[in-house]
């Protein structure tokens, strides 16, 4: 190779290495933003929030705490998204338990490959969007397109809530350890992550469990009304979020026990956390920087399944 071809080979390199730290550095600065924005406005509203600790017994059938509900867990995919999809469905296998689960396939490949899956997994749905298809690509969070995609989500829960069904909503960069459905006391309306130390809140909708009460009903309504006309281009967490924060309805909020159900940074990120932390039932890989950083954490701690 001439010295010319070795040259421009090393300014491509250190230009794309730039750009990759310039990529990391910006999407630092929007959680970083994201953050200061929430604790000002939770802080000052979490002395009002309805909130139970969920505390789901762990290590045992404790027959006395079940609730004898049938849940449907659901989620979205795109062929961009379609290994961690799988990855997260072989971890669903792996405890054991037979779920209820839909996949909304926003894709022709993800509805083809899950589709041939299902008939092997048992429980397991697979659904076409009923909203038009969308790209294949691997998206960025809080890019135009990816809110697109994900703003799509709350249609399809409220079409089973108004079912009559309990829900486990779960984005798909999530690892299953055990069944989080076994134990639970669904005595809230939607129980979910908090992203902060209370008393300041600052919810998660990437793994909420969804009880088909009035309330809850009347907040998915509103939260699709808002997403289909004020804020298309809003991201479905921040509209949450601020419909919660509105007091509009009189919500019985469960929090999870962050031991039980970390995001990706206390996880994957956190010194000394999971020794400290024995009882994780699922993992969700939020706070980690886009789709290769959540494989190689995964593939790290043996969580790689595919």
């Amino acid at each position: 190779m001439c010295w010319k071809a070795v040259h421009s080979l090393a300014v491509g390199t250190v230009r794309k290495s730039r750009h990759s730290t310039l990529l990391k550095l910006l999407f630092t600065l929007v959680v970083v933003i994201s953050t200061i924005v929430y604790v000002t406005v939770w802080s000052n509203f979490a002395l009002n929030l309805n909130t139970v600790v969920v505390e789901i017994p762990f290590g045992r059938d404790d027959v006395s705490n079940r609730s004898n509900v049938s849940a449907i867990v659901l989620t979205t995919t795109n062929a961009g998204f379609l290994d961690l999809t799988e990855n997260m469905l072989e971890s669903i296998r792996r405890t054991g338990s037979r779920p209820n689960i839909t996949v909304i396939a926003e894709d022709e490949k993800s509805f083809q490959t899950l589709s041939m899956r299902a008939k092997t997994q048992p429980g397991l749905r697979v659904q076409k969007t009923n909203s038009g298809v969308t790209t294949s690509d691997k998206l960025m969070v809080n890019t135009a397109i990816y809110n697109r995609l994900v703003n799509k989500r709350p249609s399809y829960l409220l079409s089973l809530l108004e079912k009559g069904n309990h829900v486990l909503f779960v984005d798909v960069d999530t690892y299953w350890f055990h069944d989080p459905l076994k134990n639970l006391k669904w005595d809230f309306d939607f129980a979910l992550h908090n992203e902060f130390t209370p008393p300041t809140y600052g919810f998660c909708d990437g793994f909420v469990f969804y009880r088909p009460t009035e309330n809850t009903i009347r907040f998915v309504k509103e939260w699709v009304y808002l997403l289909a006309t004020t804020d298309k281009e809003t991201p479905d967490q921040t509209v949450m979020n601020r419909l919660i924060l509105s007091k509009k309805f009189p919500l019985k909020i469960g929090v999870l026990l962050a031991s039980q159900f970390p995001d990706g940074f206390k996880y994957f990120k956190t010194k000394g956390w999971r020794n400290k932390n024995n009882n994780t039932i699922a993992v969700h890989l939020s706070y980690l920087y886009g789709h290769q950083e959540k494989l190689e954490h995964l593939k790290n701690q043996s969580l790689w399944l595919l």
